[in-house]
């Protein structure tokens, strides 16, 4: 019957319509976050930023175990003060870092190491990483003690490769969003969900 046909055709048309439309509205769909890439210039800047703190996931691979951890650094009164936790804040661990000691707790009591005693304290932390330079790393600039090479989206510092893979806008100009920082025996990758300032009365605020 010739109605039969009409319909038939008449919801295959729909169907496209409604598919279409749907791959037009996915396509068009807005970007939450105001991502940049990554660009070495005009980021000199960023040296001197010196209270913050960004709130964060870091996933850790070497060729013997994996592992996520929810982080929470603070950089403020001249020192970085970093907790690592999973769910419900359980397994955390803490870390201190000013220009000479280095204090860690995980949850058994604190321990204090010199900033020379790299091997005590990759021992303990489970991972070697340079905490001094991980500091300005975060930020997306080198740590300006030491030679560099600038790379797509990054650089190259005491044998890392640093890559940036997305960065927001800040109030502060662009941060990391996402990273990746690969060593000789270790991936360790950041994604940034806030970064907070502190103001001149020591208070945080400016969330982004």
């Amino acid at each position: 019957m010739r109605w039969h046909f009409w319909l038939n055709f008449a919801l295959s048309w729909l169907g496209w319509l409604v598919v279409t439309g749907l791959l037009v509205a996915c396509s068009s769909a807005p970007v939450i976050r105001d991502f940049e890439a990554y660009s070495a210039d005009s980021r000199k800047s960023l040296l001197m930023l010196e209270e913050w703190r960004l709130l964060g996931r870091v996933a850790v691979q070497t060729a013997e175990e994996s592992w996520n951890a929810n982080l929470d650094w603070r950089r403020h009164g001249g020192a970085d003060h970093l907790r690592f936790y999973g769910p419900l804040g359980q397994g955390a661990v803490s870390v201190q870092l000013d220009a000479e000691v280095v204090v860690i707790d995980r949850g058994d009591g604190e321990e204090r190491y010199g900033l020379d005693q790299q091997t005590e304290i990759a021992r303990r932390l489970g991972v070697s990483v340079p905490l001094q330079a991980l500091r300005y790393w975060v930020l997306g600039v080198p740590e300006p003690q030491a030679s560099y090479e600038l790379r797509w989206r990054g650089f190259q510092q005491d044998d890392w490769i640093v890559t940036y893979t997305q960065m927001q806008s800040t109030q502060v100009g662009s941060l990391p969003y996402r990273a990746r920082m690969e060593g000789a025996s270790l991936v360790l990758k950041l994604i940034v969900d806030q970064w907070e300032f502190y103001d001149d009365a020591g208070t945080l605020g400016g969330a982004r």
